[in-house]
């Protein structure tokens, strides 16, 4: 027998929690030594980005303070930026979720390209204040292949995901329709 109403809310919410998990223990421990030409993938800011155009602003924030949560612990510097960052960027994505068509393939990838800017401005801003030096040449090379590089996974993600959640709407309309 499938778990209904409130029951499957839980049981999508431990799948999202744990798919969150999941990624801010990769990007934390696998991912922290592997980067291409300087660029390091952020996995929870492609979950981040994609469950909020999906699910709204609230789920978005939520999986984003999990997410920022376990990475901050994981890097052990400069506490609550992760948080702080990803936060943010699903705040700013779900105040544009509703006016956006999501299925164009432009809209999880320029979210994502400008989520990872906002997000990765946001440790720039924080390394700056703490005294250290980045290049702009530099800094602006690798903000920008980091971004494009996240907006591209997000594209392989995105459109799995959104086919999950159209297949879970039908099934719960079609339980609600037989019910």
């Amino acid at each position: 027998m499938m778990a209904k109403g409130p029951e499957r809310d839980y049981v999508q919410w431990c799948v999202l929690v744990g798919l969150t998990v999941l990624a801010a223990l990769l990007q934390g421990s696998l991912l922290h030594w592997w980067s291409f030409l300087g660029v390091k993938l952020d996995l929870v800011l492609v979950l981040v980005t994609s469950f909020t155009l999906l699910r709204g602003r609230r789920d978005g924030v939520i999986l984003a303070a999990v997410g920022g949560v376990l990475l901050d612990f994981l890097s052990g510097r400069y506490l609550g930026l992760h948080v702080l960052g990803k936060t943010t960027v699903a705040c700013l994505i779900g105040l544009v979720r509703d006016v956006v068509y999501k299925e164009n393939y432009l809209v999880p990838f320029s979210t994502t390209f400008l989520g990872t800017l906002v997000d990765q401005g946001i440790y720039v801003g924080a390394a700056r204040l703490s005294g250290l030096r980045i290049g702009s040449g530099i800094l602006g090379h690798v903000l920008v292949s980091a971004a494009l590089a996240n907006s591209l996974l997000t594209l392989c993600v995105y459109f799995r995901l959104a086919a999950l959640e159209r297949f879970l709407r039908r099934r719960d309309e079609e339980e609600r329709r037989l019910s």
